[in-house]
């Protein structure tokens, strides 16, 4: 059936690959009548201090700080984050990439420093085929989903408590081919790559060394947004998704994505063993513009890797245990596992965001959450900003966790924080 499927899909690459050669004609992309600069960067010094306060009766306070009496965190954080592109006829050379100083105190003190490169890629194109090749670090931005893209299997996820925040790539070699016309087919891209994984080289995108080659096909069609994506690797674990997005209104925008993994490998905890099966993920939602401007972002995300309730339970009884002095073998991987974005499968989220509320000017509030539909707890935060002054963005965050002592947002030992930032760009 997984062959069946890799082959209808590899069919439909061809067929519009073809098709889009055949009809490029008069309506290829005037690449030249986008003048660039030779040079080009940009960047931004951050300053962010912030304050996290927990709850050491939570489930997860122990297995992090022991027996240590904290009721606070101190966190303090200078980073800048800047780039740099060189644009000579077809050829582009790109890096990105943000240093880091960070200061945590608890009942100690602990400094820590990174310097790390976000993207850094050479790109050449040819124009007579509108044909782009790209290699080294760098972020394929994939899907219609605004808080989760289940499609975008060549990147790293988004962090939903800031969706909008730079992402690091992956070390990759890729294609892309472009054309427009004037039917009801008005775009399409095509790109296609490789990722390798050896040792440190793109580590955490696969658990094994190999390499993976991927596709996604971008279409506009009856002015509908339409993706479709494919990856694979050399133990033939593959990947298949596709999202939509259309307009129905000026202010009314509806998207939906899908993925599904064909040998998704994961822990039991009914077992304790190894197992693997099909999963499926979904995000479908609508952004929404009011006639007081007030944009409003719904949507239903399902993590089929997610835990159900059952498996909840066994999960926090091996926490039980553990403080009890018993520790099952399965305790440090269902850490690591337990503290992503998506523990169980059905999440809400929504995002509200009113620049310049009550006519009050550069004064720009939003307002999010993340509810778990499971055990009906949830993630919540209000950002303000204020930019009355050029460069410089000032933002005040209180980001809150609530639920029953065994929920998953509520078992988590921080459940306020406050934050500052203080963002220079040049």
């Amino acid at each position: 059936m997984k062959h069946v499927l890799m082959q209808k899909m590899v069919v439909l690459l061809i067929i519009v690959f073809g098709y889009s050669i055949a009809n490029a004609g008069e309506y290829d992309f005037d690449v030249d009548s986008f003048k660039k600069k030779l040079f080009e960067y940009s960047g931004v010094l951050t300053l962010n201090p912030e304050y996290t306060f927990l709850n050491q009766k939570t489930p997860l306070y122990l297995p992090k700080y022991s027996d240590r009496d904290i009721a606070f965190i101190q966190m303090y954080t200078l980073s800048a984050f800047a780039d740099f592109g060189i644009n000579w006829n077809s050829m582009k050379g790109y890096i990105s990439g943000k240093g880091t100083l960070q200061l945590e105190y608890t009942d100690s003190s602990i400094f820590d420093y990174e310097i790390k490169p976000y993207e850094a890629y050479l790109s050449g194109t040819i124009d007579k085929i509108s044909l782009s090749i790209w290699g080294g670090k760098k972020v394929f931005k994939w899907g219609k989903g605004y808080a989760y893209n289940p499609a975008n299997f060549a990147s790293r996820p988004k962090d939903i408590n800031d969706i909008d925040a730079s992402l690091e790539g992956y070390y990759s070699v890729s294609a892309e081919y472009i054309r427009s016309f004037s039917g009801a087919l008005s775009n399409i891209a095509i790109t296609t790559g490789i990722i390798p994984v050896y040792n440190l080289l793109n580590e955490g995108f696969r658990d094994i060394n190999g390499v993976s080659v991927f596709s996604q096909m971008y279409m506009l069609l009856l002015n509908t947004d339409i993706d479709v994506a494919v990856i694979a690797d050399n133990n033939i674990d593959i990947k298949v998704g596709a999202g939509v997005s259309k307009n129905l209104f000026s202010n009314l925008e509806v998207h939906a994505e899908w993925a599904v993994d064909f040998k998704n490998k994961h822990t039991s905890l009914k077992y304790y063993e190894a197992a693997s099966d099909v999963v499926n993920e979904f995000v479908g939602g609508i952004r929404y513009l009011t006639p007081f401007n007030t944009t409003i972002i719904a949507e239903y995300i399902y993590n089929g890797n997610g835990a159900n309730p059952s498996e909840m339970n066994t999960w926090f009884q091996l926490l039980d245990n553990a403080v009890s002095g018993y520790k099952n073998p399965l305790l440090s991987q269902q850490m690591k596992d337990k503290s992503g974005q998506f523990v169980m499968r059905n999440y809400a989220y929504l995002k509200f965001s009113q620049p310049e509320i009550f006519n009050i000017l550069y004064f720009n509030p939003s307002l999010y959450t993340i509810i778990n539909i499971d055990d009906q707890s949830f993630s919540a935060g209000v950002d303000i900003s204020y930019t009355r002054f050029t460069n410089i963005r000032l933002s005040l965050k209180y980001a809150l966790l609530y639920g029953e002592i065994d929920s998953e947002y509520g078992s988590k030992p921080g459940r306020h924080k406050i934050g500052f930032k203080a963002e220079w760009s040049f």
